[in-house]
């Protein structure tokens, strides 16, 4: 995987970590239809703290 001969391990790693950083199109769509949801005081979306608690199954 290295460009050139020089190129350390390190900066390999940082490569690879910072192709994966980037959001797909999908996840930023996703984020902005719920930054909208949010404004707009539009909850039907989320899950409330209880729900989700039971969902997981915890009991706190």
């Amino acid at each position: 995987m290295k460009i050139h001969d020089k190129e350390s391990y390190e900066e390999i790693i940082w490569d690879m970590v910072e192709d994966r950083m980037e959001l797909s199109e999908e996840t930023k769509q996703a984020i902005k239809d719920y930054e909208k949801d949010v404004k707009a005081g539009n909850w039907d979306n989320f899950t409330g703290h209880e729900d989700l608690k039971k969902e997981l199954g915890i009991n706190v």
